[in-house]
Formats: structure tokens, sequence, C-alpha cells
């Protein structure tokens, strides 16, 4: 028995018609890209690395999403607010000047570095630690530069040479290595590059009001993502004179 055709065969979709969905999807992926964004840019604050302090964790030019409610913990990489310390950081005549580096020690902990290993004793605690630290970088692999306090000098000092360098230990009577011991309100800060890193071993403790916000893990996580969206704004912006 033979069927009756249909009064409309199929139409082949036109090219016209395909650009016009594509169009669609990528307006609506656009659309969702801007609308995480704005949320994001809400909720955090975005931060731009400058210099190469905090490689690998970090490159120059990464943009990554801060959180300025979060309480800095030990081990977190956080955003100091170093303007007040004009001597020790020198702004280029910014009216604000931020760093970021990694959080070691916060009040009462003491800590030193031995053969490229630093060693923590937080506070309330008998022994000190070795750090698990995966994440620094040195030059080469180099061992990074030990550090410690000073030998009846202040606690909270690190020993430095007659040029000013840090790099050499002082020990106890016991054959103990002399820590440097976080003071009161006080935090001890490095950056993951540890050769190329100006940081505590340099200008001190600063003060834990200093901090700013904390990077959370996803946000070191999906650094690609504000990295990659951020400059796509700004060739966006670039692209209508803006």
């Amino acid at each position: 028995m033979n069927r009756p055709a249909p009064l409309y065969g199929k139409k082949k979709p036109t090219l016209g018609t395909i650009a016009a969905n594509i169009f669609c999807v990528l307006a609506a992926c656009l659309l969702v890209l801007l609308s995480v964004n704005a949320y994001l840019n809400r909720r955090y604050t975005p931060f731009i690395v400058v210099g190469s302090s905090m490689q690998k964790t970090f490159e120059g030019g990464d943009c990554l999403y801060t959180d300025s409610r979060k309480t800095a913990v030990r081990g977190d990489v956080v955003i100091i607010n170093v303007t007040p310390y004009p001597n020790k950081y020198h702004p280029n005549g910014e009216d604000e000047y931020f760093i970021i580096k990694r959080l070691i020690a916060v009040e009462g902990d003491s800590v030193y570095c031995k053969d490229g290993v630093v060693y923590l004793k937080k506070s309330g605690e008998e022994q000190f630690s070795a750090l698990n630290e995966p994440y620094i970088y040195t030059y080469m692999s180099v061992w990074q530069k030990d550090f410690g306090g000073v030998l009846g000098g202040a606690p909270n000092e690190v020993k430095k040479d007659e040029r000013g360098l840090y790099g050499t230990l002082d020990y106890d009577s016991e054959g103990n290595v002399v820590p440097v011991t976080v003071g009161k309100g006080e935090i001890f800060f490095l950056g993951d590059h540890r050769d190329n890193s100006t940081d505590a071993r340099d200008v001190g403790c600063l003060k834990k009001t200093d901090i700013v916000s904390v990077v959370p893990e996803w946000a070191i996580e999906w650094k690609w993502y504000s990295t990659g969206l951020e400059n796509f704004r700004e060739k966006i912006l670039s692209a209508f004179g803006l």
C-alpha cells in the first residue's frame, strides 16, 4: 500500500540558520560568564600579581579572587598592605602598595630554616616540625638560604651578616638553632620563590592587621579562569577604546 507523501519535505538548514544558532549559543555563554564574573567581583576582591616572588604558584599578570572576609591561617596565601612601611617596601609613588606572600607563622610561633627546610614550632607546642612545602620554587633547585634568629638579640629579628644579608645561623649552648619568634600581633611570611622574594627574612615581621585578604584554595586552582576572563575583558574594553 502506497503511503501519501508529506506535504512539506524536511528542509535542510541554511548557513544563515546555522550562523544564527551559533551566535545564540555564544551569546548565552557570554551572558553566563559575565553573570558569574559580576557575582565574583561583588563577593571577592580581584588582585593582579606583579613580579615573580610567588612562582611557581603564580606568575606575574595572574588575576586572582581574594576574600577579605576570611581569617588567615598558617599556609594561606595572603595579600598584605605594606603602604605604612615605605622604608621597607618602595611603592614607586603609588598611594597604596600591596604584596602577595604565604603566611608561615603567627603570634607566639618560632621558625627557622636549615639546609633548605623550614622548621616551625607553633605557639604552645614543644617540638619543631619540618614544613611540607611542595609549592616552593628555588632557582636550579638549589636549597633556599638558611635563616634564623639572633643569639641574645631581639627574638623576632632575622640574623644578618655585615652586608645586611641573611643566610647564617646562630646556635645556643645546647647546639640548637636560634629561631625567630613571632611577636604579639605579628606575622612571619615568605614568598614561594624563595630566591627572589623580599619578605620577613629581609624586612622582619609585620602586623597581622596588615593582611587585607586571603586567596582561597579554589581561587588558586581556578586562576586560569580568572586570568583568562580578565584578559578577555581588557581586550573588549580596548576594542571599544575604553
